[in-house]
């Protein structure tokens, strides 16, 4: 059973193993270490994922899977973790730099065109995480992105 939750002191290291088991840029992942959701089985940590809220939006970055834990949906649930975390604290918008197209559109992100807002959320993924700027930004609006369990 997989479990999803905010990263704690202790994980650090564990997390930072990741990373650098992956070859992954660890550039912003310590000044951004209380945004971060980590997923695991038992004591095993399959994956993480950061999701940084400032006004009413989320920037999500640093979505990292064990290599052996790939094409299980573990990123997808942690994205959808972070979104969910978000939008309970008023976030409305969210924003995905990601390299994996995949994984943006099976979230239903759409991909942003070049233009001022995608210059300002690019600005603000390179200064929030320290200049780790790999792949592309992506959209999706968090309003009616979780649809209600029941509905009567």
């Amino acid at each position: 059973m997989i479990n999803i939750r905010k990263l704690t002191p202790e994980d650090v290291e564990r997390v930072l193993g990741l990373f650098e088991a992956s070859a992954a840029n660890t550039k912003g992942v310590l000044a951004n270490l209380k945004d971060f959701m980590l997923c695991e089985s038992g004591s095993e940590i399959l994956g993480c994922g950061c999701g940084i809220v400032k006004d009413n939006e989320v920037f999500v970055n640093c979505v990292l899977v064990k290599e052996a834990s790939r094409r299980d949906k573990i990123g997808s649930a942690i994205v959808k973790a972070i979104l969910n975390q978000a939008e309970l604290n008023g976030a409305k918008k969210a924003y995905m730099l990601t390299s994996v197209p995949q994984l943006a559109e099976y979230l239903k992100f759409d991909r942003m065109s070049e233009g001022t807002v995608y210059k300002e959320k690019q600005q603000f993924f390179i200064e929030a995480y320290n200049g780790n700027l790999s792949g592309a930004i992506y959209f999706a609006n968090l309003e009616g992105y979780f649809k209600p369990c029941c509905c009567k």
